[in-house]
């Protein structure tokens, strides 16, 4: 947010390279967590409520809500980042304006989800991630409309690399639960669901990382260089003035000088 209320009044061509890098690393980091639950979603809710104790029609019911709203992890979280980009401008109306045909258009989906057209509960997964993504849709037209911030060079291919990565990953998470729970383990015992849980992620984010790295996804080399910052922490404090060492520091607070 500061970054943005800075570029924002100084040089606006570095504010849109700025907020698309950020929304590219928004879908980077939230299109594998809704196709990990989208997949995933009974063993997460069997693990969550109880694989003996909780019904399995409830277990299904539950499931598919999951997957409903994971729908829209991607679309909740770029709609933090588009809202901060309207207040970096001093622009609060129009989010408001936006919040309020989201929250009124949720209502109206989730009667006619719900009621008329009777999905119960379903409906109102539904009518939150419809709703959801129309609001980041239309933040993104009206930000659209203030500065041209997605260009196809620098935005569409990119994303399409890794809307197709996440599909590749989706697949990879499929297979290898579909085998494992079919062939392999009693999937009734919670350890064995435990076990079937964290091979199938591993195996899906696996190959989330490999084919980030054969498409030559740019957000893949930038979490890369932050794992190796978390690495070397040691070298990152050492380098800070206001690092002590027991006896001595650089800042007059920590050594009790005024």
């Amino acid at each position: 947010m500061p970054v943005l209320s800075v570029e924002a009044d100084r040089d606006i061509r570095q504010f849109e390279k700025t907020l698309t890098a950020c929304l590219r690393q928004i879908l980077y980091l939230a299109l594998p967590v809704s196709v990990l639950f989208l997949v995933l979603r009974i063993p997460i809710v069997r693990l969550a409520f109880g694989a003996k104790t909780f019904p399995w029609e409830a277990t299904i019911t539950t499931g598919n809500v999951l997957a409903l709203l994971s729908l829209s992890i991607f679309a909740q979280a770029m709609t933090q980042m588009l809202i901060r980009a309207f207040y970096a401008f001093n622009n609060t109306k129009t989010p408001f304006f936006i919040s309020i045909a989201y929250v009124l258009l949720y209502i109206v989906l989730a009667f006619w989800l719900t009621f008329a057209l009777d999905l119960k509960v379903l409906g109102l997964a539904l009518a939150v991630s419809a709703s959801s993504i129309f609001q980041m849709l239309c933040l993104v037209i009206f930000l659209q409309k203030k500065i041209f911030f997605i260009k196809k060079a620098s935005f569409y291919v990119p994303v399409g690399k890794i809307f197709l990565t996440t599909l590749l990953t989706g697949v990879a998470l499929w297979f290898p639960m579909k085998f494992i729970d079919s062939f392999v383990l009693d999937t009734t015992k919670t350890i064995n669901l435990i076990f079937l849980t964290i091979v199938t992620t591993i195996c899906g984010l696996g190959v989330y990382l490999i084919f980030s790295y054969i498409f030559k996804i740019e957000e893949f080399g930038k979490l890369l260089k932050l794992i190796r910052r978390f690495g070397a922490w040691k070298e990152v404090l050492s380098s800070s003035e206001e690092v002590f060492d027991g006896t001595k520091t650089t800042s007059g607070s920590l050594s009790g000088e005024v």
